[in-house]
Parts: structure tokens; C-alpha cells; sequence
């Protein structure tokens, strides 16, 4: 899951951290081309534990160095490998669910070994996945969504090679979940060893060492220049003969460095580019901006308590009234798709086939009707966004504008990012613009977090209680039609109440230089390095 700022792009800072090393040095795609060093450029990484909170450099770097149980399959798609939504084994050999749904077993792949020569097996495995579900974790909520209530006794090793899960449920999520790197594989005894009364799980240690399961480790890290990652040896899993042999990742606090950087040819990679300077990058005839559509969802969230915005057919005239065109091509400079409600295509279960469907299609005389039904006149609202945000901000004068046309007053309030997340997150801003990425890519967990009555992400104050049943029966429901089917009775419950207005779905988008190849775009959007090639 990822709530996250519209810019995307991370601050460098000046502070030399040290990191302790544990060593020295459904289509399935491999690299093609010869080994090599790759490149990137990025921001900041404050922490590598799997279970913190961290910035999307951190989450990227972490994707590469911690293996997972299963991991996506990929389909080539315009250049890119698109994660397709089915998995397979990675660091385990088998997983294999009982008749009755409610006890996994899962089989370890014989030899597997941490970076540093130790044995990785079962109990390694337990104590990874009851870390990442305890409280110290911000994957606890995902305890709900596997039908597990007490991993502690839950999870358990019957043998080196063999764990167990026991479950309320045939989790419908639980492979997709396990291949999220929250999940990824740290060494027990390790965490054992530097655990202590007020830190159980060790994050203190684990956010500056790393004793890699993954393809890559650690050589180096300065949080403020770079990260430099080398092929971790004692990864078996999958075959990196081809892979990159280093891969480099700097800290440029500015985009616009970022990309005259790979103009000149220092990065092979640039991530996190703002829209303009993706635009710009597509007439340079020496790179290439492999584009791709997802689920992300721009939203412009409406206060359904405040006295104003109660009235659901003043909320769907607010939606009527939106320039959805000019934000995508104006702000997101043709970079997005429509958010046909709030599982965008290409979600599974989307309502909307092939992005190019709007809600509430921009309709000026549709709005006055409802405005009029409603009894609302002289509407005076108020619009907050992060006034560091540039993308939020300039949403907010299109969508100022675009209102006026309905006769309602806007009032633009630019606020500093701990105020603006103070009055978020106790429900105090009145219309704000949002975004909201879930990883896996599900339809009902994405709904989950957005919109239900009880979840603490829901900045809007929605509730229903048809939207709720809908979902929590969806949660458990592991027949793929039938719980499409609740997906989609739920999207049009949220359409038809307009509790957010569903402005676009940004698409993925990463600028390389002509000669690299291999991005992928799993269904986290932070890409693994053990496919890219630079020829």
C-alpha cells in the first residue's frame, strides 16, 4: 500500500550513515545481455528493513536485496515486463493449500543460504513472516486480509525445509502477499542476537545491516551519494549469470538533475521524473521513456461530514464539473488514464476495460441540475493541498477554475506538509487532492484502505454499510468470479456516492537511456535489478 505524494521525488540529506555488511562484496524473464554495471538515479534511503516505513529509493533497493517466497510472473508489454498477477516459487519449492483451504504448507528449495554462508531454513522463515506481522510492523493490517489473527502461533516450522500457515480462511491474497518484499527472508538468528527489551524485532539493527536472501547485497552505502549493490553469490534461486554485475544507486535530491545526469550520460537509469521532464526526455533521441498504465489513483477527496458535501448529488455535481482532460494532458502531460471509480484500470476487476472511461465525464449542465436539485447555491468550498507538491498544486488552480464554470467559489489553501497532514489525517481539510497506490494491485484491498468505514486512511468519512458487507465478504472469497463480482458491485456503490471525485491513473513511467533494457514493473512499481541489461 502507498499513499503518497503526487511529486514523488525524495530529498537528499547530508548525513553519513555507515551500514554494516554480513558479507564482502506468465512468462518467467531472464537478462539477456552480458554482464555489466547499471546506474541509477534516485533519492534518499533512510532505512532497509522490510517492515519500516521507508522512501521509494528504500523500498526499491529493498525489493533487490531480501528474497521472498514466490515472486510475479512478467509479460512483455510495449518494451516493459508488466507483472501479470500470477506467481511463482522463488525461494520456496512448493506451496500447497489443504482440502479445506485453512492450512498452507509451504517447502523450502533445498540449500538456500543467506549472503553470508549460513543456512537459510524454516525457522528463518517463520520468524520473517511473524516480524512482518507484528506490531512493530506497518504490515499488521495485512493480518486481516490472510485470515491470520496470532502468527505467533499461526506460523510454523514442522521441519528445516517446511512451514506451516494456518488460516480463518483460503486466503484469495496469500501468495500475492508473500511475494511483497515486507515479506522478504532475514536471518534469525541475527535479529535474535541484536533484539533487546524496548526493540524485540531488532529494527534498529536491521535498518542499517543486511545479511541478504535476495538476488543482491550490499557493498556500500552513504545515504548521502549512493548505495552500490553487488550479485549476491550464494542466491540460487533463480539463475543472475546475466544480470547486472553491480548496480549503483545515487541520491539526487533534484529531478532536473536527475535527468541532466543521464543526458550526460552519469545514469543509465532515471527514476521518479516529474511528468514535464518525462515529456521532454520523449524528443531525446538518446533515451527512451517506457510508459505503461496502472492503477494509480489520483483522487480529489471530498469531506462527506462536512455540512456542505453531505449531500450526494452536490458531491456528484463537484465530479461533473472537473476538467479531467486537462489534468491529464495539462498536469500529467498525456502520462495518465482515466479512474473509471476507485479501482482504475488495469485492476482486475476494474469496471473500465482499457482506461479511457470517466465517472463523471466533465458535464457543465449536469452539474447545475444537481446543484439545483440539491439546493445548493453560492457555494464557497475550500481546496488544501501540500504546498510542496507541485503536481497538487497546480491540480488545484485547473480544478479552482473548472468549478467557477458551476458558480462555485474555490479557495485554494496551500498548506506545509506537517500541517497538511495533521488536518489529513484528523479529517479537518474539506476537499483535498490525494493519491493512492496498492501494491498487488487488488480491486477489494485497494477499496479496503480508501473507503471503508473503518479504515484509518479514509480521509473522506465515507460510509456505507452495503460498500462495507461487499468488501469484507470479498476479503475471504477465494472464487475468482465471485469475488470480481463483489469487486464490482462495490466500485459502483463508490461511483454511484461519489464520496472522492476519481480525477486520473497515472501511468508508470521510467526514463533510461536507449541502450538499457529489462525494466520491469511489478505490481509494487519499484522495478528488480536482475533483469536490466545496458548493451
Amino acid at each position: 500500500m502507498t499513499h503518497r505524494l503526487l511529486r514523488r521525488t525524495s530529498a537528499a540529506i547530508g548525513v553519513l550513515a555507515a551500514v554494516s555488511l554480513a558479507g564482502c562484496s506468465s512468462e518467467s524473464p531472464s537478462a539477456t545481455g552480458a554482464s555489466n554495471d547499471v546506474v541509477i538515479g534516485y533519492g534518499k534511503i533512510d532505512t532497509l528493513d522490510p517492515i519500516q516505513f521507508k522512501t521509494n529509493t528504500g523500498y526499491m533497493v529493498t525489493n533487490n536485496i531480501y528474497g521472498t517466497l514466490v515472486r510475479e510472473n512478467y509479460q512483455t508489454k510495449k518494451g516493459v515486463l508488466v507483472g501479470d498477477n500470477t506467481y511463482a516459487p522463488q525461494l520456496a519449492e512448493s506451496l500447497a493449500w489443504d482440502s479445506a483451504g485453512t492450512l498452507l504448507t509451504i517447502k523450502l528449495k533445498p540449500n538456500l543460504q543467506f549472503q553470508d554462508g549460513t543456512a537459510l531454513n524454516a525457522t528463518d522463515v517463520v520468524y520473517s513472516i511473524q516480524r512482518s506481522l507484528s506490531d512493530a510492523s506497518y504490515a499488521k493490517a495485512f493480518k486481516s486480509y490472510i485470515g491470520i489473527t496470532d502468527p505467533a502461533t499461526a506460523i510454523t516450522a514442522v521441519d528445516p525445509s517446511t512451514v506451516t500457515i494456518k488460516t480463518a480462511f483460503k486466503a484469495p491474497l496469500m501468495e500475492k502477499f508473500l511475494s511483497f518484499p515486507v515479506f522478504g527472508i532475514l536471518e534469525k538468528a541475527a535479529g535474535d542476537a541484536h533484539k533487546t527489551a524496548g526493540d524485540p524485532w531488532a529494527t534498529g539493527f536491521f535498518s542499517t545491516n543486511v545479511i541478504a536472501s535476495g538476488p543482491y547485497a550490499v557493498q556500500s552505502w552513504s545515504q548521502d551519494s549512493s548505495i552500490v549493490l553487488t550479485k549476491n553469490p550464494k542466491f540460487t534461486p533463480q539463475d543472475l549469470r546475466n544480470a547486472p554485475s553491480t548496480v549503483t544507486v545515487k541520491n539526487i535530491a533534484d529531478p532536473s538533475q536527475t535527468y541532466l545526469a543521464l543526458k550526460q550520460g552519469a545514469l543509465d537509469i532515471a527514476m521518479g521524473l516529474p511528468p514535464k521532464l518525462a515529456k521532454q526526455a520523449q524528443s531525446d533521441s538518446n533515451a527512451q521513456v517506457d510508459v505503461s498504465p496502472a492503477g494509480d489513483l489520483v483522487y480529489l477527496g471530498m469531506n462527506n461530514t462536512d455540512p456542505a458535501l453531505t449531500n450526494v448529488k452536490v458531491r456528484q455535481a463537484l465530479s461533473y464539473l472537473l476538467p479531467y482532460n486537462s489534468l491529464r494532458s495539462d498536469v500529467m502531460q498525456g502520462f495518465a488514464n482515466s479512474a473509471f471509480g476507485p479501482a482504475p484500470y488495469p485492476m482486475e476487476s476494474s469496471l473500465d476495460t482499457d482506461g479511457t472511461k470517466d465517472a463523471y465525464p466533465t458535464d457543465v449542465s449536469k452539474a447545475t441540475q444537481l446543484l439545483s436539485e440539491a439546493g445548493a447555491t453560492n457555494l464557497n468550498l475550500t481546496l488544501s493541498v501540500d504546498a510542496s507538491d507541485p503536481a497538487a498544486v497546480e491540480s488545484a488552480t485547473f480544478i479552482q477554475s473548472a468549478l467557477k464554470q458551476g458558480g462555485i467559489t474555490v479557495r485554494v489553501d496551500q498548506l506545509q506538509d506537517a500541517d497538511y497532514n495533521t488536518k489529513l489525517g484528523k479529517h479537518q481539510l474539506q476537499m483535498f487532492v490525494g493519491e493512492w497506490y496498492s501494491w498487488g494491485q487488488d480491486a477489494i484491498y485497494q477499496m479496503n484502505f480508501l473507503l471503508s468505514s473503518n479504515s484509518f486512511v479514509n480521509y473522506t468519512g465515507f460510509k456505507n454499510a452495503q460498500f462495507d458487507a461487499l468488501l469484507s465478504k470479498g476479503v475471504s472469497e477465494s472464487d475468482v468470479a465471485a469475488r470480481n463480482q463483489l469487486s464490482q458491485q462495490a466500485q459502483q456503490i463508490a461511483i454511484d456516492q461519489a464520496p472522492m471525485a476519481y480525477l486520473y491513473a497515472r501511468d508508470y513511467v521510467v526514463v533510461a537511456n536507449k541502450n538499457v533494457s529489462g525494466i520491469t514493473q511489478p505490481d509494487d512499481e519499484f522495478p528488480y535489478f536482475q533483469y536490466l541489461s545496458v548493451r
